[in-house]
């Protein structure tokens, strides 16, 4: 086939993949059919560098690698292929840049919340739980919800210890409402995962990620129970002491204590729960005076009807070495209850008191801890309101 030189007029013949390369060298496939020589390819590009910059940087840019310098030379198809990659990889390193920061500020926004420590005093309790719900309803990451509920938990039991009933009940009906749109939820979605079943036929014995997250806690709650069986840790130490404005009357009695360990699962709790029970604490008689005193402190000037109301109480278990160094476990306390009813032995002022501590969410850790637990601590404060 005869061509006509785009340059120097000359007419030529050239077939093959050659005549089609040249063809497609072009701007314009069908009126431009190439040149007769490399001489004219280069001759007609300088002629014409005007129409041809861009173009003409891009293919001879001493700051393109080799491979880059032959994909533009090959055309424009082939540049556009190398532009396409380049910028796809680009968008994959952005969103992946994306992710790695998001879950960078998640994680630490759930150690923040682990950290956070929840006051002493009723307003300062509040004030924390009131946070913590707003927390929540900004609708968070998932993540974060779970952390924010377990501490919600732990903040309404510390209130329970030291308010009235009526506070800590009003941030439990808000939890528990929370807890139960959450089961909703879940419900909702099993019953859709029972149509799709129904329907799909095929994909009847394939469980849903729920009951495979459901199984495997439960597989891990046996596997931690059966460890648990051959262990026991008990405290039989010469250092039992108790503290605090009403501790400090009594004395502890009890010539060996078991710490019972268990370990749960669910959604609110994941990890070892701690517990002693049945402490026995004796009066001391020269402290009994004491005692009175303290009530009396506590019951003075009281504008409630039933006086057992006119204090607070708070009462923790530290376990400690046979030094009574802390051995590094958080402290247990007075498990859920009626505060008058946990004051009332020591308004009676009772020579003898039995008193339980439960502490949760333990780590294997802390587990570990507990073999060198020999002596504890018992902190017991009633304040005035």
């Amino acid at each position: 086939m005869a061509y006509k030189c785009k340059n120097c007029g000359r007419s030529y013949e050239e077939n093959g993949l050659k005549d089609l390369t040249n063809t497609f060298t072009g701007k314009n496939w069908i009126s431009q059919k190439g040149f007769c020589s490399d001489r004219c390819k280069i001759q007609y590009e300088n002629n014409h560098k005007k129409e041809t910059k861009s173009s003409s940087s891009n293919q001879y840019s001493s700051s393109n690698s080799d491979y880059e310098k032959s994909l533009s030379e090959e055309g424009g198809f082939f540049k556009f292929l190398g532009d396409q990659k380049k910028s796809m990889d680009d968008d994959y390193k952005e969103t992946l840049k994306r992710e790695q920061e998001e879950q960078i500020r998640v994680e630490g926004k759930i150690e923040n919340i682990a950290q956070m420590q929840i006051g002493t005093t009723v307003d300062e309790i509040s004030n924390q739980l009131n946070y913590l719900f707003t927390l929540f309803k900004s609708k968070p990451d998932e993540k974060i919800k779970k952390a924010i509920l377990d501490k919600i938990q732990f903040g309404i039991i510390r209130l329970k210890s030291v308010s009235q009933n009526s506070e800590a009940d009003f941030f439990e009906k808000q939890f528990k409402a929370i807890i139960q749109q959450r089961k909703m939820k879940i419900g909702i979605f099993v019953f859709i995962g029972i149509i799709v079943v129904t329907v799909f036929v095929f994909f009847a014995t394939k469980k849903s990620n729920y009951e495979i997250s459901q199984e495997e806690d439960a597989k891990e709650m046996q596997q931690k129970l059966a460890e648990l069986k051959n262990t026991e840790y008990s405290i039989e130490g010469n250092r039992l002491k108790t503290e605090g404005n009403f501790g400090g009357c009594y004395q502890v009695v009890s010539k060996k204590s078991t710490i019972n360990v268990d370990y749960k699962v669910d959604m609110l709790t994941k990890g070892y729960v701690f517990s002693i029970k049945d402490i026995k604490l004796e009066l001391n008689k020269s402290n009994k005076q004491k005692l009175k005193k303290e009530i009396a402190k506590v019951k003075k000037d009281c504008s409630y009807s039933n006086e057992n109301s006119c204090g607070e109480i708070s009462a923790t278990l530290n376990l400690e070495d046979e030094n009574n160094n802390p051995i590094g476990v958080s402290a247990l306390e007075l498990p859920y209850g009626a505060d008058s009813d946990k004051k009332a032995p020591f308004y009676s002022q009772s020579d003898e008191i039995i008193l339980s501590f439960e502490g949760k969410s333990y780590s294997s850790a802390d587990l570990e801890k507990l073999s060198k637990a020999k002596n504890y601590t018992i902190i017991i404060n009633i304040s005035k309101k």
